[in-house]
């Protein structure tokens, strides 16, 4: 296995202290850190994520840093 590094925001929107919402996280950690060392970073995207941890993209959203766009 390979080490990727990323650079993370601070901390997220939301801690996540249910059993379901950690599981959550989770797995998209491990669907993020998959697609990295699978197809790299280009290939990784919001709607990959969502498709490839099966967590919907407004869950993506609820637990990501607020953007200043």
């Amino acid at each position: 296995m390979r080490n990727v590094l990323v650079e993370l925001p601070a901390r997220p929107r939301k801690q996540p202290k249910q059993a379901r919402s950690v599981a959550l996280v989770d797995a998209l950690k491990t669907a993020g850190c998959d697609i990295l060392e699978r197809e790299g970073r280009e290939a990784l995207s919001i709607y990959r994520l969502s498709d490839y941890s099966g967590v919907a993209i407004s869950s993506i959203y609820d637990t990501s840093p607020r953007s200043n766009r």
